[in-house]
């Protein structure tokens, strides 16, 4: 299996877009897929992640989550530190 280069940027909307089905104050994340020298934007909808490239379960999704979840992850532990030294 070939390893894919994927990086991910978080941003907010800053004003509604319908057509693309994006809202103002709308948490985004940009995927730039190295390999396929593409932009995609990844979005949370109600229950899951909707990529541009309408593939569902694509690498794209995959590599967001994975950076949502470290953020958090990362966020939770730097908390407990904090916590833990006062």
């Amino acid at each position: 299996m070939q390893e894919q280069h994927i990086s991910i940027l978080p941003l907010v909307a800053s004003a509604d877009l319908p057509q693309a089905g994006i809202k103002a104050q709308q948490i985004l994340y940009l995927a730039w897929d190295e390999d396929a020298s593409r932009l995609f934007v990844v979005r949370w909808e109600r229950t899951r992640w909707v990529c541009s490239c309408h593939t569902k379960r694509c690498s794209h999704v995959l590599a967001t989550n994975t950076f949502v979840l470290t953020r958090v992850r990362q966020q939770t532990d730097e908390a407990r530190q904090k916590d833990d030294s006062s």
